[in-house]
């Protein structure tokens, strides 16, 4: 289990088993599209701002409501005291989001994943619907 402050709250994640953590990346992936690969290095680096501005890029081109159910499960992948996680604004709600992703993806995406992704997004114009 992960812990991570927020607005001077403690959050805790834990990371799905497989099959629900296979889920989540391929709505990931399908919501995401494009923008994989910027978030796989912003993952992979720990760097919540980037994971935020990342998000946020991709949030601009995708359909709203999948973006929407998507940052709202992330969230509540999130515990606060034991408790699924409720943000108490929108700033906090992508925080928690971000959280999430990296606690779920950040020992599965490397270099060679972003690229394999991306190539693929390319190739497949159903892939960032």
């Amino acid at each position: 289990m992960d812990s991570h402050t927020i607005n001077g709250t403690l959050f805790t994640c834990e990371m799905l088993p497989a099959e629900q953590g296979l889920d989540l990346l391929m709505r990931f992936m399908r919501v995401a599209g494009p923008a994989a690969g910027v978030l796989e290095a912003a993952i992979r680096d720990g760097a919540t701002a980037d994971v935020l501005r990342a998000l946020a890029g991709f949030m601009a081109r995708a359909d709203v409501d999948e973006v929407r159910k998507l940052v709202l499960e992330l969230a509540k992948l999130c515990k606060r005291d034991g408790e699924p996680a409720q943000a108490s604004n929108l700033g906090e709600l992508l925080k928690l989001a971000a959280f999430a992703l990296e606690v779920q993806f950040a020992d599965f995406f490397d270099e060679n994943l972003a690229g394999l992704i991306s190539r693929g997004a390319e190739a497949d114009p159903a892939a960032s619907r």
